[in-house]
C-alpha cells in the first residue's frame, strides 16, 4: 500500500537479470554434460552376502575422500563414476564389515560383504554434504530414504517427516492442497524467528519463505496461505533426507542452522544404460473430522421460529422451535419444511482428488550420467472450486573430465497455479468453514448451492451479514501462479587420494503473482475491491570447500575441511490496492476509483569462512571441532562480524574393547557442544521512511517508521550441549538410540511494545534467554527375518521442556499472538513456557461459580495460564512386513499433552448448532453457583442465554486436550514377478496407500487437534479450521 525506498547495491544489471544469466550458464553446463562421454573410468559391480550369497539391496558404495557414491539396486548391482584410477570404493551395509577396494583401473567390481556383528558403519550424509560413517559423529542426526516420504502425495513433501524422527513436530497448516507446514526440531528457540529449520538441497541452502503471511500470523485476521517454499521439491526426485537435529550437528551452515537443518539429497543418474521409470498415484480425499452438529432445532432465537424472511436474517442461529416439519419462511423467499438437514455440513465439503505422475529418464556412457524428470501434480481440494496444480522439470548431469576434474549441475524449473485458496481465521474475504458450520441446522446445503444470488449478482444469505459459501466460492478469487528456478554448478578437482577441492555456484529464484478479489455486492466491500501482488526472492550462494583426508599414522586418521562462501538474498515486491469498481463485472484498474501503488524492497548479504576437523584414533575415538565466522550485513558494523565453534567426540566402545559377542553388537557414546549465533532481518539497525504514493498535488510525503530500530543489535547465541549412546544387540537385530540436550538461546531480538505517548508501535531489543531441555529415544529392530517374511519395527519417543527463563525488567510476557474476539492471548511467560494460552476462568467464590443478577456465570476481571500448546511428549511407532512380494507398512504417531482453544467450539455454542447445546432447551437452565452476594442462584435462564453468555466472555470451556494417536500412514504394495509374468518391465508395484486413517483415540470431539490456522509461533488455536482429510488411493509403479 506504499511505496518504500531502501538503498540498493546493484548499479548495472538487476537481479533478475543476474539469475537468469547464472540459470542459462547452468543449462549450457548441463547439455554440456549430458552429451559427455569419452572421459574417466565407470566401474560397475555387484554387492552379495558371504552368508547365502544373496544380493544387498541398498548397500552404500561411495569413493573415498568424495562426496560421490551410489547405493546398490534390489539386485545388489551398482554403477558409479570412480574417475581415477587410483579412486578407493568404500562398500558398506548395515551388519556387515566396511570394505575398502582398490579401483586399478578395472571396471567391474564385484564386492562380497562379511557379516560384522561388532561394526555398524552406516554412511550419511552430513553438513556440506559429505558423507560420513554415522558411528563417527559426536550428535544426534537421522536419514530417511526418498520412498519414505512419498507413500501419499500431499503437496508438501515434509508432511512426509510426521511421527517418523524424535523430536521433529510437524504441524501441517489447514489451508487446503500446498499449504505450508511448521517444522519444529527440539522446541521453539526464537521469541521473534520463525523457529523453523534451514533446507538445504544438494548443498545448496534454498529459501522457505512465502507470501501470505502464515508463517507470522499472530491473529485470527484474514489468515492467507500461498504455500511455503520447500513444497516445491518434487518428492519423487529425493533420494534421502537427513535431518540434524541441534546447532552441534548444523553449526557448520552458520546463521540460519540454529533450529537445526534437513539436508535433501536428489536423485543422480548411473552410466549402466538408459533406465526410465514411471511413478503415478491417484488418491481421493474426504473430511477427517467434522463437529457434532444437534438435528433436533432449527433457525430462530428464544425457541421460536422466524415469522418472516425479515425475521430470519436477524436471527441466523439456531436458537428456535423444535424441528417439527411444519412450513416455516425459508431465506429463499418461499415457505419450506422446518426439518433438520443433518447432513448439510458433510455435503458441502466435496471428495477431493490427487492425482500425481512423474516420469524419470536416467543413464549415461563411460563417465558422463544424465538425471531427467517431470512430474505433474494435481489437487482438487475438498472446498468448491478449489485446485493446486504443479509442473516440475528436472535436469541433473554428472561427468569426469579427465582423470582429476569432474563436475556436477543442475537445474529445475517448477511452476505451480492455484485457484480459490481458502482463507482462514476471521478473513474479510469470506471464510466458507464459518459460514458453513455456523450455517442453521434447517438450511438444505443444495439450495444454498443452487440459490446464491439474486439477478444483480448480490448475495442471498440467511443471514444479514449477508455471507453465503456458495457466493464466496463462485465469485471471490484468491489464486496465484508461481514460476521457480533452482539450479547449481560444481566443479571438484582432485589434487590426490587425499587431497581435493570444489568450488560451486546455486540460485534460487522465484516469482509469485498473487491476486485476491472481493467481488462487487462483497459484504464487506459493497462496491469491491481487489489486490495484486508479485513477490520476487532470490537468494545466491557461492561456496568453495577444501577437503583433506589422510591416515597420518596406521591408527590415527586426519580429515579437514576449509571453505568460504557469500550468500546475496532479496525480496521484492510489487502491486497494487484497489477498491471501489464502477462496474460490477469490470475488475479492471480503470474501473477502480481508488488505486494504490505498492513497492517494496530488501536485501541482505552474509560472507563467511568455516572449518572442520576430525581426528580418529584406530577406528573408535572420533574427536571433532569445527568453528564458522559470519559477517552480516543485517547487523551493526561493530556487531556484524560473529564466530561460532563446535565441538564433538564419539566413542566406539565396542570396537576399542573389540567386543566378540552374541548379544552386544556395538556400543557407541556421544558427546558435542556448540555455541551458535543468529542474526536479523534486514532494516532494524537505521530510520527507513516510507514514500506515500499519493502525496498530496505535487508534495510527497514520507512516513516516519512505526518500529524503532536499535543501532546496538547484536545476535542471537544458541548454546547446545549433547549426549547420547547408542546400543545394538543380537546381531544387529535390536538397536537403541537416546539422546540428551539443552539448548540455551540468549540475546533475543524481538520487538518490544511502546507507551503510545512514544508514537511508536515497538522498538528492537536483544532481551531474554530461551531454553530447550530435553530427551530422545529411539528403539527398533527385526524380531523376525528369514528368506520369505521380514518384520521390522521401530518407535521414537520425545520429550521436550520448552520455557522463557528470563525476558526484560517490568515485562513478564512476550505476545506470541492474539485472537480478538474470543480475548485469548498466546504468550511465553517469563521465568514460565513457551506458548502459554492466556485466557478468562469462571469468577468463583469459595470455589462456586458466580453469577450475575440474571443467573448468567461470570468471568474473571484478569486473564491468566490456561493451558499450553506444547506437546509433552511425541511419539511415533511403525512396521514394516515383507512376505515375498508383499510389502505393508503402518505408522502410528502421536502427540501427548498441550493444549488447544477452540474457538471452533466457541462459535458452535453461540450459534447454537453443536450437539452440547441442547441440554436445557426445554426446561431451562439453572446454573449451580451463587450470586456476588454469596448467596444461592436461583434464577433460571434459557438454554440460549446459557451457551451464548458463556461463549461471550469465558474462555476455559473451550481449552481442548491435544492429546491424540492416529494411524497416520497405511500402505499395502505388491512387486509383480516381472520375470515369471514375462512382463515387459524391470520392475512393477502396484500398491494402496491410506493417510489419516483414523483416530485410535483423541479428546477433542469436534476438530483434529493438530490443525492450525497458522504455522508460525502462534499455535494452539483452533478457528475454524478447514478440516484436514483422510487420503484412501493407490500408486503405481514401472521401472524399465
Amino acid at each position: 500500500m506504499y511505496w518504500t525506498s531502501r538503498k540498493t547495491d546493484n548499479k548495472v544489471l538487476t537481479q533478475t537479470q543476474i539469475s537468469m544469466k547464472r540459470c542459462l550458464l547452468q543449462v549450457v553446463a548441463l547439455l554440456l554434460l549430458t552429451s559427455a562421454a569419452a572421459f574417466g573410468q565407470t566401474v560397475t559391480g555387484r554387492v552379495t552376502s558371504s552368508t547365502d550369497g544373496s544380493a544387498v539391496p541398498g548397500a552404500s558404495v561411495l569413493i573415498k575422500g568424495t562426496g560421490n557414491g551410489t547405493s546398490t539396486d534390489s539386485d545388489g548391482k551398482f554403477t558409479i563414476n570412480a574417475g581415477d584410477p587410483n579412486a578407493i570404493l568404500v562398500v558398506s551395509f548395515i551388519g556387515f564389515a566396511t570394505q575398502e577396494i582398490a579401483v586399478e583401473s578395472r571396471t567391474t567390481i564385484d564386492v562380497v560383504l562379511q557379516e560384522d556383528v561388532t561394526a555398524l558403519n552406516e554412511v550419511i550424509v552430513t553438513a556440506l554434504g559429505i558423507s560420513r560413517e554415522k558411528k563417527t559423529l559426536g550428535y544426534a542426526a537421522q536419514d530417511l530414504k526418498g520412498n519414505e516420504l512419498t507413500t501419499i502425495q500431499t503437496g508438501n513433501v515434509t508432511n512426509g517427516l510426521a511421527g517418523k524422527i524424535a523430536g521433529v513436530v510437524v504441524t501441517p497448516g489447514s489451508t487446503g492442497p500446498g499449504g505450508s507446514v511448521r517444522v519444529v526440531i527440539r522446541g521453539s528457540k526464537s521469541l521473534g524467528g520463525a523457529n523453523q529449520p534451514l533446507y538445504v538441497v544438494d548443498g545448496i541452502p534454498v529459501d522457505n519463505s512465502g507470501p501470505g503471511g502464515i508463517s507470522a500470523q499472530t491473529s485470527q485476521y484474514n489468515v492467507s496461505d500461498f504455500g511455503s517454499g520447500i513444497s516445491d521439491i518434487n518428492p519423487d526426485d529425493i533420494e534421502s533426507m537427513t535431518v540434524l537435529k541441534g546447532p552441534n550437528a548444523a553449526a557448520l551452515y552458520g546463521a540460519r542452522a540454529t533450529n537445526g537443518v534437513i539436508i535433501i539429497t536428489t536423485k543422480k543418474g548411473n552410466a549402466k544404460g538408459l533406465g526410465i521409470n514411471i511413478n503415478s498415484s491417484a488418491t481421493f480425499e474426504t473430511p477427517f473430522v467434522l463437529p457434532k452438529f444437534q438435528n433436533k432445532y432449527g433457525q430462530g432465537t428464544n425457541g421460536v421460529a422466524p415469522a418472516s424472511v425479515g425475521d430470519l436474517v436477524n436471527q441466523p442461529g439456531s436458537w428456535g422451535a423444535a424441528l417439527d416439519g411444519s412450513e416455516k419462511p425459508y431465506y429463499t423467499g418461499e415457505t419450506k419444511a422446518y426439518t433438520a438437514q443433518e447432513d448439510n455440513v458433510r455435503d458441502f465439503f466435496e471428495t477431493g482428488r490427487t492425482f500425481s505422475n512423474s516420469i524419470s529418464l536416467q543413464g549415461g556412457t563411460g563417465p558422463a550420467t544424465f538425471y531427467l524428470s517431470y512430474t505433474n501434480f494435481d489437487s482438487k481440494g475438498i472446498l468448491p472450486n478449489n485446485r493446486l496444480t504443479k509442473n516440475n522439470f528436472n535436469l541433473r548431469g554428472t561427468a569426469q573430465l579427465g582423470s582429476k576434474l569432474s563436475i556436477d549441475a543442475k537445474i529445475t524449473y517448477f511452476l505451480q497455479e492455484a485457484k480459490n485458496r481458502p482463507e482462514q481465521g476471521e478473513s474479510d474475504l469470506g471464510n466458507t468453514t464459518t459460514m458453513v458450520f455456523n450455517m442453521p441446522r434447517n438450511v438444505a446445503i443444495s439450495d444454498a448451492e443452487k440459490v446464491y444470488q439474486n439477478p444483480n449478482g448480490s448475495p442471498i444469505s440467511w443471514t444479514s451479514s449477508g455471507y453465503q459459501p456458495y457466493w464466496i466460492a463462485n465469485k471471490s478469487r484468491n489464486e496465484d501462479t508461481k514460476h521457480r528456478v533452482l539450479g547449481f554448478t560444481k566443479l571438484t578437482y582432485k589434487f590426490n587420494d587425499w587431497l581435493s577441492v570444489f568450488g560451486r555456484v546455486g540460485t534460487d529464484f522465484t516469482t509469485q503473482k498473487t491476486f485476491t478479489l472481493r467481488p462487487y455486492y462483497h459484504p464487506i466491500v459493497a462496491q469491491g475491491a481487489f489486490v495484486k501482488r508479485t513477490p520476487e526472492y532470490t537468494e545466491t550462494n557461492v561456496d568453495g570447500l577444501i577437503m583433506i583426508n589422510k591416515d597420518l599414522s596406521e591408527k590415527i586418521s586426519f580429515t579437514m575441511n576449509i571453505g568460504a562462501s557469500m550468500r546475496y538474498n532479496k525480496y521484492e515486491n510489487f502491486g497494487f490496492d484497489a477498491s471501489g469498481l464502477r462496474y460490477p463485472d469490470a475488475v479492471t484498474l480503470e474501473s477502480a476509483s481508488t488505486k494504490i501503488p505498492f513497492y517494496d524492497i530488501s536485501e541482505k548479504k552474509v560472507n563467511s569462512w568455516y572449518g572442520s576437523m576430525q581426528l580418529g584414533y584406530s577406528d573408535y575415538l572420533f574427536l571433532d571441532v569445527t568453528g564458522r565466522n559470519d559477517w552480516a550485513s543485517t547487523l551493526p558494523a561493530n556487531n556484524r562480524s560473529y564466530f561460532y565453534p563446535s565441538a564433538s567426540l564419539s566413542w566406539v566402545a565396542s570396537d576399542m574393547f573389540d567386543v566378540n559377542s552374541d548379544v552386544l553388537s556395538f556400543l557407541k557414546a556421544r558427546v558435542s557442544w556448540s555455541s551458535v549465533s543468529n542474526d536479523t532481518d534486514p532494516y532494524r539497525t537505521g530510520f527507513v521512511y516510507t514514500l506515500d504514493p499519493r502525496g498530496y498535488l505535487t508534495t510527497a510525503f514520507l512516513s516516519v517508521p512505526r518500529d524503532v530500530p536499535n543501532a546496538n543489535l547484536v545476535p542471537e547465541t544458541s548454546n547446545s550441549t549433547e549426549f547420547g549412546a547408542e546400543i545394538r544387540l543380537f546381531q544387529n537385530r535390536v538397536y537403541v538410540d537416546a539422546s540428551y540436550y539443552s539448548i540455551v538461546t540468549k540475546d533475543q531480538i524481538v520487538a518490544l511494545q511502546t507507551p503510545e505517548s512514544a508514537g511508536f508501535s515497538t522498538f528492537f531489543k536483544n532481551v531474554g534467554q530461551v531454553s530447550n531441555k530435553g530427551v530422545e529415544l529411539m528403539i527398533g529392530g527385526t524380531p523376525i527375518k528369514n528368506d520369505d517374511f521380514t518384520w521390522d519395527v521401530s518407535v521414537n519417543f520425545a520429550h521436550n521442556k520448552n520455557k522463557l527463563d528470563k525476558l526484560v525488567d517490568g515485562l513478564k510476557t512476550y505476545q506470541l499472538g492474539i485472537i480478538n474476539n474470543g480475548g485469548i492471548s498466546i504468550l511465553a511467560t517469563a521465568g514460565g513456557g513457551f506458548g502459554d494460552i492466556y485466557g478468562f476462568d469462571y469468577l468463583r467464590k469459595d470455589g462456586q461459580i458466580v453469577v450475575n443478577a440474571q443467573g448468567v456465570p461470570m468471568a474473571e476481571t484478569n486473564a491468566k495460564i490456561i493451558g499450553n500448546y506444547q506437546p509433552k511428549a511425541t511419539i511415533g511407532f511403525t512396521n514394516s512386513f515383507l512376505y515375498k512380494g508383499f510389502n505393508v507398512r503402518m505408522l502410528i504417531d502421536g502427540r501427548i499433552g498441550g493444549e488447544i482453544y477452540s474457538f471452533t467450539d466457541r462459535g458452535l455454542w453461540a450459534n447454537g448448532v453443536s450437539e452440547e447445546t441442547l441440554g436445557g432447551r426445554e426446561d431451562g437452565i439453572l446454573v449451580d453457583g451463587v450470586f456476588e452476594s454469596g448467596t444461592a442462584n436461583n434464577v433460571t435462564i434459557t438454554a440460549q442465554q446459557y451457551y451464548q453468555g458463556v461463549a461471550g466472555a469465558i474462555s476455559t470451556p473451550f481449552i481442548k486436550d491435544a492429546t491424540n494417536f492416529r494411524v497416520r500412514e497405511l500402505s499395502v504394495s505388491y512387486a509383480l514377478p516381472v520375470a515369471n509374468l514375462k512382463l515387459p518391465f524391470k520392475s512393477a508395484s502396484l500398491g494402496i496407500v491410506a493417510r489419516n486413517l483414523f483416530f485410535l483415540y483423541k479428546k477433542t470431539d469436534n476438530f483434529d487437534p493438530e490443525a492450525s490456522y497458522s504455522t508460525g509461533n502462534a499455535q494452539g488455536v483452533a478457528y475454524y479450521n478447514l478440516p484436514s482429510t483422510r487420503s484412501l488411493g493407490f500408486n503405481l509403479n514401472l521401472g524399465f
